[in-house]
């Protein structure tokens, strides 16, 4: 958003940024809220308005496509009446006001990890927020030994569970976890405090999209899960970015291991960046990959 502001010549000293989880300011008139692909995310987003003084306005934007029945119910339930305007582009703006009854947040979501001695909670902004997603099960399956003192990066983390377990049976390294999210990087820190708080000075936290600004030839063991849908699209541009700044990041023999489906093939993507990729496990739809750092 700063980069934005910027390069439109708009003046960013009157924007403040604050993340979902801080306090909003008192005196708000108006809210302008696009509606989320995640309905837990709506939720929680509309129980922080409802909090507001009755009469605040909100301004309400979304794609038709992206305003399912649930949505449409937690709208109505938030604000009653809304008054739409006609629909243009394929999208639809609706006027609303906070009522001044306060609506409950989503119920925060925890689960324990099989084979390990964790138990892990969500936020709601949080990918798989409800149940450990298949494919981080598998990569459990197939975490890598490392040599003690390794440098260790968990690349979007969401709550932590890859680098949680790894340092549950390796403390001795170092671990950094990255995510675009604060409510994935807000969930990872509680789940360490929660489980492993006597790890603390073994863990870094990175609120930002992929390894951007992480100095070069300084981590030994990259860790990934990469999502490969951007809201509605299906895309492979997010992982080809997390593996060419693994490239980056990795000293000369550090490895990147990742689980994909199978028909990505996310394989090709490797040779391109690394000379090569091993499979180090797969089963009918995963596969785990593991390329190293040569040169």
């Amino acid at each position: 958003m700063l980069n934005n502001l910027t390069h439109n010549q708009l003046d960013s000293t009157r924007v403040d940024i604050i993340d979902c989880l801080e306090k909003w300011p008192e005196q708000t008139e108006l809210i302008i809220l696009k509606v989320p692909k995640s309905l837990a995310l709506l939720q929680h987003q509309l129980a922080r308005i409802s909090c507001l003084p009755a009469g605040t306005q909100v301004l309400i934007a979304a794609r038709l496509k992206d305003i399912p029945a649930k949505a449409i119910k937690l709208l109505k339930q938030a604000f009653g009446n809304m008054v739409p305007e006609p629909a243009k582009r394929k999208s639809r703006i609706m006027h609303a006001s906070v009522t001044g009854t306060p609506m409950n947040s989503p119920e925060q979501a925890s689960w324990s990890v099989a084979g390990f001695d964790l138990t892990l909670s969500n936020h709601a902004n949080v990918f798989s927020r409800k149940s450990l997603d298949i494919g981080a099960r598998f990569l459990l399956e197939h975490l890598p030994e490392t040599k003690p003192g390794s440098q260790v990066a968990d690349l979007g983390c969401g709550n932590g569970v890859l680098a949680l377990a790894m340092a549950s049976r390796q403390p001795q390294n170092q671990y950094h976890l990255f995510d675009e999210s604060y409510m994935a990087v807000a969930s990872a820190q509680a789940n360490l405090q929660d489980n492993l708080p006597e790890l603390n000075e073994q863990f870094q936290f990175y609120c930002q999209h992929s390894l951007t600004g992480i100095e070069e030839n300084s981590l030994d063991w990259v860790l990934c899960n990469p999502p490969f849908h951007q809201q509605q699209a299906i895309t492979d541009e997010i992982a080809w970015q997390m593996f060419s700044q693994a490239f980056r990041a990795l000293r000369v023999g550090g490895k990147l291991r990742i689980v994909g489906n199978r028909h990505l093939g996310y394989h090709i993507k490797l040779k391109r960046l690394f000379g090569g990729a091993n499979v180090v496990a797969s089963n009918a739809k995963f596969v785990i990959l593991e390329s190293e750092k040569r040169v």
